[in-house]
């Protein structure tokens, strides 16, 4: 399934204005070690799609387990 999410975001152009934005929102979703590293990845490729004044990422979270929310933000830097 991550190939398949990936074939789809690589799809995705940007706009050619460089007024317009883009944002990705998502809720409760660190919450299960094992999601991290892909959810990190698509994250990762959104902003190589995307040019970096163009994106927002927006993450509304519950820290449940906070060695799974340290793993997210390592793997996020």
């Amino acid at each position: 399934e991550h190939q398949q999410n990936s074939l789809v975001a690589k799809n995705l152009t940007p706009a050619k204005d460089s007024k317009s934005k883009y944002f990705i929102v998502a809720a409760d979703v660190i919450y299960n070690p094992d999601c991290i590293p892909d959810l990190v990845r698509t994250i990762q490729t959104a902003f190589t799609i995307f040019p970096k004044n163009q994106l927002q990422v927006i993450i509304f979270h519950t820290v449940r387990n906070p060695a799974t929310f340290e793993l997210f933000t390592k793997l996020m830097t």
